[in-house]
């Protein structure tokens, strides 16, 4: 019995060694490697992931961004800036609130905040150039212009902050700002008047690059944001960063004011230029200085065009001369022959104006300077600009052979798909040309080529787009209309070039372009001359006499002498046909 009792107490003890105590074993060799491996990760995760404090934050700021019934936000008036949860803040992010603070009451910018941390692990292009690649992707998420991240040093006392701006690489300079009381000193309110500065220049002028294209719809917010930054200038701009600021709302007001037909903002433009050259003065800044004048004088030969006197086109030529001080041939050759051939622009324009051919012929001499350096292998798209602008100079001089062969050596250039734009301006000089040639020949090929670069333009220059383009062309091929219809027997054409005349005043009012408005007005009266002329009532010759007598409104004898004779003597050859005419039908009754 013993012997059986000795043999179950072994049997017993061997199972329970070789599972109960080996599984019991086993499970906490598994348990100690569990929390060796768990220590190991734990480490290396906390480095790797985020935590579930910043999991959570991407996941509420995620749910805000994709909300389905979220309302989308108006045109922004002001420039924001983004502020990230700075690195080892505490759980209140006490010195994140401090940079918002220091930020919050300027008018001109707007802080918003988020819950998220970046951090820059280390140094180099590489890890610089991810933590600039996440900064655009959180500004772009949130709608923003500049993100400022950063750590806290210490025990708080500093800040080491960085900023990344919408479309550049980030600034990633050590920028320490001390804390005193809770408040940033202010050197950071400096810090981010040079990057509004920076963001302001960055968004507009490259622009300028943008050739022949249309801008309006880009720069309008834009300058929305500059403009209230101007009228509240935060308080670490400096007199250097503000005067740049201007200038680039000045170049924002500048191309929406040509584009968009906008005299107002082209005037704006030009006090904003002026305001910029108070601070950025030769002396200073003579690149700069040189630009503001090149530019101001883009604004005035722009404004001048549009109106009756000559003062702006003189203010215009002006300040080409004074830019040239500095945009010399030596030093600066391409940007000395653009302002040779904004020069040469401006004596078209004056030359167009005046009896003699004086100014027209500096126009020439000014193109033919500036495609010394302008040449097509160099720069193609400013070599096709002013053979155009030659063309045109040639054209008013009575060489219209050269003219047309200016303009297609330009169109060799200046496709639609490149420069939309100059490509649309183009054609229609091309058309204008052509159509005066058309007119000392007896045939029609030249008039009806004329129509069909007219057609052309029209294919960019849209009444939505380019209102005064679109007017000016319309303008164009009612002439055109007006001289083929002369030349028939019918009225078909004649009542083309009408409803043409007619289309284009829709948009060249007297208020915006008043020389534009009175010479539509002019070959309007011509045609309906023509058409009641040809027809046996007097309506068609009353509104030709009205028609003239609006043109003269603009065309004075004092401002416009040539104009003013050419509308007078077609008024009185109207009311004498108009005289004529109801003389017959009362001699009828």
């Amino acid at each position: 019995m013993l012997r059986v009792w000795k043999w179950l107490r072994e049997s017993c003890w061997k199972w329970l060694r070789e599972n109960v105590l080996k599984a019991i074993v086993l499970a906490a060799l598994t348990a100690s490697v569990i929390a060796w491996l768990k220590g190991v990760f734990d480490a290396t995760l906390r480095e790797l992931l985020p935590s579930g404090a910043e999991i959570s934050c991407v996941g509420r700021e995620w749910v805000i961004d994709h909300h389905p019934f979220r309302r989308p936000e108006p045109t922004r008036q002001v420039f924001r800036i983004l502020v990230a949860t700075l690195d080892h803040d505490d759980a209140n992010r006490t010195l994140t609130e401090a940079v918002v603070r220091a930020l919050q009451g300027e008018t001109g910018i707007e802080a918003i905040e988020t819950c998220r941390v970046l951090k820059i692990g280390g140094a180099g292009d590489r890890i610089e150039d991810a933590a600039a690649n996440s900064g655009q992707e959180w500004l772009s998420r949130r709608d923003a212009d500049i993100l400022v991240f950063g750590e806290a040093v210490g025990k708080g006392e500093a800040l080491n902050l960085h900023f990344v701006s919408i479309g550049g690489r980030g600034d990633f300079r050590q920028h320490a700002f001390e804390l005193k009381f809770g408040f940033l000193k202010g050197d950071f309110s400096e810090a981010v008047g040079a990057q509004l500065q920076a963001i302001a220049l960055a968004t507009v002028v490259p622009t300028s690059k943008e050739t022949g294209k249309y801008l309006v719809e880009v720069l309008r917010p834009i300058t929305s944001r500059l403009q209230k930054l101007v009228r509240f200038p935060p308080s670490g701009l400096t007199a250097g960063q503000f005067s740049n600021i201007q200038f680039a709302l000045a170049f924002a007001l500048g191309i929406i004011g040509e584009q968009a037909g906008d005299n107002k903002a082209l005037t704006e433009a030009v006090t904003a230029y002026r305001e910029a050259l108070k601070e950025g003065t030769r002396e200073r800044v003579p690149f700069g200085w040189s630009d503001a004048q090149n530019s101001l004088g883009v604004a005035l030969s722009t404004l001048g065009e549009r109106e009756s006197g000559t003062e702006k086109l003189e203010a215009a030529v002006a300040a080409f001369r004074e830019a040239l001080k500095e945009r010399t041939r030596e030093r600066m050759p391409l940007y000395w022959a653009a302002t040779q051939m904004n020069l040469g622009v401006v004596f078209s324009t004056l030359g167009e104006r005046e009896s003699g051919t004086a100014r027209l012929e500096k126009a020439v001499t000014a193109f033919r300077e500036a495609l010394k350096e302008q040449t097509r292998e160099r720069v193609p798209l400013q070599w096709a600009m002013t053979q155009t602008n030659l063309g045109a100079a040639l054209g008013r001089l009575g060489n219209l052979e050269a003219a047309v062969a200016a303009f297609r050596e330009a169109l060799k250039e200046q496709t639609r798909e490149r420069d939309p734009l100059g490509w649309a301006a183009t054609q229609n000089n091309l058309g204008i040309a052509l159509r005066m040639l058309g007119e000392r020949e007896s045939g029609t090929e030249k008039l009806e080529a004329a129509v069909a670069a007219f057609r052309e333009a029209l294919k960019e220059r849209t009444r939505e787009r380019d209102p005064l383009g679109w007017a000016a062309t319309q303008m164009n091929l009612g002439v055109v209309f007006s001289t083929l219809g002369e030349r028939q027997s019918g009225t078909e054409k004649l009542e083309a070039a009408v409803a043409a005349f007619r289309e284009a005043l829709k948009k060249q009012t007297r208020e915006r372009d008043p020389l534009g408005w009175a010479a539509t007005q002019y070959n309007l009266g011509v045609v309906l001359s023509t058409l009641g002329q040809r027809e046996s009532g007097t309506g068609r010759l009353e509104e030709a006499v009205a028609a003239f007598r609006e043109a003269l409104k603009e065309f004075t004898p004092q401002t416009h002498s040539k104009n003013y004779q050419w509308t007078m003597d077609s008024v009185n050859q109207a009311l004498a046909f108009l005289k004529k005419k109801r003389r017959e039908k009362d001699s009828v009754h």
